[in-house]
């Protein structure tokens, strides 16, 4: 676009139209980046993300994406040419790289426990995945050390065998949401689940405990301890708060938004109605100096006709 520009104004051309495609193109893209437009002496932009040129009159740089949104390969989006990561300070794109950004969901040891949810405003999408996450890993702890105290049925203790696993290694150390499976040991012998408490018949008394995890005091918040369910409440809570002061923000940046289109619409753009007065104050005046020059014609005649 600005090479078609800069060739239709250097040969004495109108450059309108396209000078309105290329601005369409600009409003889109302010969409997915925050956006620097800076407009040259020969009608072409220079548009910049980060401080680094993505268009230049008729020069490019690309943007490519890498990584699959894993924890061992984020996904981020990078300049073709260096391989540098592009700098975006908004934008969906912005929104898109958080959302799958799975960085924040730390491995939890049992020795961090109990995991105190003190969320930051770095990235609402992230402390909700590591709330969530400490949530999942301390109940499968707890289950795991209740399980290895319990007894099977042929009265076995079940001490060197876990309920939960990191499914990358077999092992309890590091889970979290991504690796957390129930152990393949149990589904291949069932008679390997420990739930009793004493191994007699009837007796279930592992699993009662672990079903009374939900009221027990496991996890924290701002440095208050929480039962399973009053932590779920507080991390629901807080997301909902969150929620709610983003929504404000939106409908404030909608407002401007809207304020600042119309504001430049009524410069750049054509108003029907401003035309359509303007239209109908000139053909007033046409008619009115039809009039005009109509009775002016009609007493030159009558003059001349009294002189012969």
């Amino acid at each position: 676009m600005n090479g078609q520009i800069s060739l239709a104004e250097a040969k004495g051309y109108s450059a309108n139209e396209l000078e309105d495609q290329r601005d369409a193109l600009v409003d889109e893209m302010t969409n997915l980046t925050d956006l620097a437009v800076n407009v040259q002496t020969d009608g072409t932009y220079e548009i910049l993300i980060g401080g680094v040129y993505l268009v230049s009159g008729t020069q490019t740089q690309t943007l490519v994406a890498t990584g699959d949104g894993t924890s061992n390969a984020p996904l981020t989006v990078a300049w073709a040419e260096t391989g540098k990561p592009v700098e975006f300070s908004s934008g969906s794109i912005l929104a898109l790289i958080k959302d799958a950004d799975q960085n924040a969901v730390q491995t939890i040891a049992e020795s961090d426990l109990p995991y105190d949810f003190y969320p930051s405003s770095a990235s609402t999408i992230g402390e909700l995945r590591q709330g969530l996450n400490a949530l999942i890993t301390t109940i499968a702890y707890s289950v795991n050390d209740l399980f290895s105290s319990g007894t099977t049925l042929d009265g076995t203790t079940a001490s060197d065998v876990l309920f939960f696993v990191n499914g990358d290694t077999d092992a309890e150390t590091g889970m979290n949401i991504s690796n957390i499976i129930v152990n393949t040991a149990l589904s291949a012998d069932s008679s390997l689940v420990a739930v009793s408490a004493t191994g007699e018949a009837s007796d279930g008394g592992i699993a009662a405990a672990i079903a009374e995890l939900e009221n027990s005091e496991l996890l924290a918040t701002d440095g208050l301890s929480k039962s399973v369910d009053d932590y779920y409440t507080a991390v629901v809570s807080w997301l909902a708060t969150e929620s709610e002061t983003i929504d404000g923000l939106v409908t404030t940046q909608d407002s401007l938004v809207t304020q600042t289109d119309t504001d430049r619409l009524a410069i750049s753009s054509v108003s029907m109605e401003e035309e359509l007065t303007k239209m109908i104050t000139y053909q007033s005046a046409y008619s009115a100096s039809a009039k005009y020059l109509s009775l002016v014609d009609g007493l030159v005649s009558d003059i001349i006709s009294l002189i012969r």
